[in-house]
């Protein structure tokens, strides 16, 4: 039977430590997504599908274990599926911190990505 996408790329991870050549204790996230990287179909900047899912299920494992997950993304539908506390930086400061439903809920609006448009008070990014 064929292994599913996640199941490899967990088996693959290796979550936890793992020891170089020089026998050094890695980290094991750095090895985790060092190896992942190398069996994902990454393309130009992004996963297929399969992949995709298969790094959402493993952020989920991860949170579920009690680990810190430093996710960084303009992906507000991912932000609001993955994350438990969101931080949005604009120009180099924070102007929004909290839960998905409390920066909806502070700003007024009803998806994260609107949060974020009021958050960062701009329609057109920070590109102004």
């Amino acid at each position: 039977m064929r292994e599913s996408p996640t199941r490899s790329a967990m088996s693959l991870s290796k979550l936890g430590t793992s020891t170089t050549t020089s026998g050094r204790r890695a980290s094991s996230w750095r090895s985790s997504c060092s190896r992942f990287a190398t069996t994902a179909k990454l393309r130009k900047d992004s996963l297929d599908v399969r992949s995709t899912r298969a790094v959402r299920e493993i952020i989920r494992a991860l949170r579920e274990q009690g680990r810190c997950i430093l996710f960084s993304s303009h992906v507000m539908q991912e932000v609001a599926a993955l994350c438990d506390r969101v931080v949005v930086i604009a120009r180099g400061r924070v102007v929004a911190d909290g839960t998905p439903d409390e920066l909806r809920a502070r700003t007024g609006r009803e998806s994260l990505e609107e949060a974020f448009v009021q958050a960062i008070g701009s329609d057109a990014g920070l590109s102004q």
